[in-house]
This record gives C-alpha cells, sequence and structure tokens, in this order.
C-alpha cells in the first residue's frame, strides 16, 4: 500500500484535534480506531490449509517519537486455529501475545510491518467468527494506546461484510460516564458483553440473555478509555466509553 506524503500530513493534521496518539487504520486506509473489522478467507485459499490475513497500519500522531508496541487478545478463542501475527522484522507464534520488540516512529510516520494471521486445517475445524483486540501502544507509556477488534469469519460462505442490524439498534451510554454505564437494544439480546481497558485487557464480561436493558457500575474503575465488544444472534458491534 502507497501512502502520499502530502496525504499523510492532511491526516495527521485533520485528526490531531481528536486527541488520538495512536491511528489506527485498515488496508482501504479506514481509521478504524476502537472499531470491529471482518476479514474472511480469500477465493484464493485453497485446501487443506486456511489462512486469513489482517493487515493494519499504525500511525504515529504525536509531535514526538514513540517506541511503538503491539499485542494480541483472543476474546473468542479457537482452538483448532494457529493464530500468529507479525511485527516489526518479525513474525510469532500463537503463543506469543505482546511482541518482545518494537518500532521506533517519528512523528506522522506509519508502521506497516503488522500482519494478523488465522490458519486452521479445514476437516479440522468449527466454521464461525473468532474475536481478536489487536493493541497498539507507546511502550514508554502504555496507557497511551489504540486498539481495534478483528473479526475472523471462517464461514464458508463468508462475504467479510460486517452485518450493521445490531449497530443500528443499540445504545451505550453516558460518554463520558463517573458511576455507570447503560445499555439499551430495541430487540432482546442473546450474547456477551466485554469490556477491556486501553491497553486490551478484560475488566468486565457478562452474558445477556434476553434482555433490551443492562447497567454496569463503573465507579471503582480507573479513569481512562474502555472498548466494549457486543455479540448477539451472529452480530457484533464494539465502541468506545471514557471513565472520568
Amino acid at each position: 500500500m502507497k501512502y502520499i506524503f502530502a496525504t499523510l500530513l492532511a491526516l495527521a493534521v485533520a485528526h490531531a484535534a481528536d486527541g488520538q496518539n495512536i491511528i489506527l487504520r485498515d488496508n482501504n486506509e479506514t481509521i478504524v480506531n476502537g472499531d470491529t473489522i471482518e476479514v474472511s478467507p480469500t477465493l484464493t485459499q485453497k485446501p487443506p490449509y486456511t489462512s486469513i490475513q489482517c493487515r493494519l497500519f499504525a500511525q504515529n500522531n504525536t509531535g514526538s517519537s514513540i517506541n511503538l508496541g503491539a499485542k494480541k487478545a483472543e476474546i473468542t478463542p479457537d482452538p483448532d486455529a494457529d493464530h500468529s501475527f507479525c511485527f516489526y522484522k518479525y513474525c510469532y507464534p500463537t503463543s506469543v501475545y505482546i511482541a518482545p520488540d518494537v518500532v521506533q516512529l517519528s512523528p506522522t510516520a506509519i508502521d506497516s510491518s503488522f500482519k494478523g494471521a488465522y490458519l486452521y486445517l479445514e476437516s479440522n475445524h468449527t466454521p464461525g467468527k473468532y474475536l481478536v483486540a489487536y493493541t497498539f501502544f507507546n511502550s514508554n507509556n502504555p496507557a497511551d494506546s489504540a486498539i481495534v477488534y478483528v473479526l475472523y469469519n471462517t464461514n464458508p460462505l463468508a462475504t467479510g461484510i460486517a452485518a450493521t442490524t445490531l449497530q443500528n439498534n443499540i445504545s451505550i451510554y453516558p460518554n463520558p460516564a463517573k458511576d455507570a454505564i447503560h445499555l439499551s437494544a430495541a430487540a432482546d439480546i442473546n450474547g456477551t458483553l466485554t469490556i477491556t481497558n486501553s491497553i486490551g485487557v478484560v475488566v468486565y464480561k457478562q452474558t445477556l440473555t434476553n434482555k433490551r436493558t443492562a447497567s454496569i457500575a463503573i465507579s471503582n474503575w480507573a479513569a481512562g478509555v474502555y472498548h466494549y465488544n457486543l455479540e448477539s444472534k451472529g452480530e457484533r458491534v464494539a465502541g468506545s466509553f471514557t471513565k472520568q
């Protein structure tokens, strides 16, 4: 993927007001901070093994150089798949969750080395959707981070197009929040709500059954940015909120 310097500079200036020190983009150059990306096998995949790949690009949106780190968190683990990722000069096996190396990024620079991969043997795999969170952070200040959720869709007829119905029918408020956050949906939810902190650690998880509302006490949580992910009836929605 080619990035023109003038475009990069314009994007950096445009998003400076957002207060995002690390900006994440997908393969289409779309900013995906806190979002969910769905990826699926390409038509060129051949049995017996299938590999799904996800490229991510992290930009330093500050006026100083940073040491960029990367980590993964398997929110819905798949025991039948090998989930590796590449970062900097190396590719790490499934057992590695935090890259031992960092990338030094100068102001406005973009790291293009990251690639997540999902490899499975078709004859020994249960098709489904498996969620992984990737967090990019300043190793000198891990709270300075950005997260993106990647949904690896291994269904044979996967289209790679994320459903939007749940997104349009659910709200989580207030934002920012101090004592509690509330979930409200237009239809019954049967699924799992997961909340992670700014560095990708799961701080809350709840199974919802035939519910349209839920409240979560957060008064004892540390101040900062949190990310939520909700799965219901095969759909997923993700977002962020700030705890004051």
